[in-house]
């Protein structure tokens, strides 16, 4: 866990130009989908702890 842990207090590493725009890609669909009232589940894998 130590490993992958990203402290509170420090600023996450930077992305990529191409994962910065899959991410914005993501938060847009997310506002997207709320504004016509959608739901919205993010769900990820612990599998890094």
């Amino acid at each position: 866990v130590e490993e992958v842990l990203v402290p509170l207090d420090v600023e996450p590493a930077a992305i990529s130009d191409a994962l910065m725009s899959q991410v914005e890609d993501c938060a847009k669909r997310i506002r997207e989908a709320r504004a016509n009232g959608k739901a919205v589940m993010m769900i990820y894998g612990a599998h890094l702890i």
